[in-house]
């Protein structure tokens, strides 16, 4: 198995903790001030994760 195949089998909770970065640096570059009040920079991954690619 591939490290890119490993990827590919992880849940989406687990892709956000891995966008959000265990450090607390963010490697996808989100606007932090669109994170809803109560929100953790790993939910809002999910729900970025889970949106539709803006063209």
């Amino acid at each position: 198995m591939t490290n890119y195949e490993k990827i590919k089998t992880i849940s989406i909770d687990e892709m956000a903790e891995v966008v959000t970065g265990c450090c607390g640096g963010c490697v996808m570059h989100i606007n932090c001030t669109d994170i809803e009040e109560g929100m953790t920079c790993t939910e809002y991954a999910k729900q970025w994760l889970e949106s539709e690619v803006e063209q």
